[in-house]
């Protein structure tokens, strides 16, 4: 009876946990940033490895810009920026794929899920972060939202084209 429950139980915090370590959390996003600002951009890439992510060499994109991929491939967007300046997508919308842009001016995670999207929202409130009210909101090309905290960098999650993202400049 005991074995069972522990069965069950096992059962039913597995894939939470899973899920939780499977894309980056905002501390892994804040962490990569401070390692990019402090130029030890290969311990920022070490994180993304150790979450299981896997660099992609793009042609074209500017010797700055580095791409990490988890669960998919990443594929041009007809071989110029989008609007949001972007310059791949994940060939999958899935909800266990991911990819991470790092820039020279900010550092993006994709994800095709509402509910890692609300993991990453309550990670935002647990470190002190606010909503910004007065900007962003939703449109017609999508939702962007804005999350303050003082003294810390400020954070956006952006809707658009099948993927969220959530941003945070370098600033550096």
């Amino acid at each position: 009876m005991i074995k069972k429950f522990l069965f069950i139980t096992l059962l039913a915090i597995t894939p939470s946990i899973v899920e939780g370590q499977s894309y980056l959390s905002v501390n892994d996003l804040l962490s990569i940033r401070k390692c990019l600002i402090n130029k030890t951009q290969q311990v920022g890439q070490n994180i993304l490895k150790k979450r299981g992510y896997d660099k992609q060499l793009v042609y074209g994109a500017d010797q700055e810009d580095f791409y990490f991929y988890q669960n998919c491939r990443l594929v041009e967007i007809g071989g110029a920026y989008s609007s949001d300046g972007e310059y791949l997508k994940s060939d999958r919308i899935t909800d266990n794929a991911s990819y991470v842009h790092l820039s020279y001016a900010a550092i993006g995670v994709f994800v095709h899920s509402k509910s890692k999207v609300q993991v990453w929202m309550n990670q935002l409130k647990a470190l002190g972060y606010r909503q910004d009210t007065r900007r962003g909101g939703k449109d017609n090309y999508g939702e962007d939202y804005y999350f303050i905290k003082k003294g810390s960098p400020e954070l956006r999650i952006v809707y658009k084209n099948y993927a969220y993202k959530l941003e945070v400049q370098r600033g550096d």
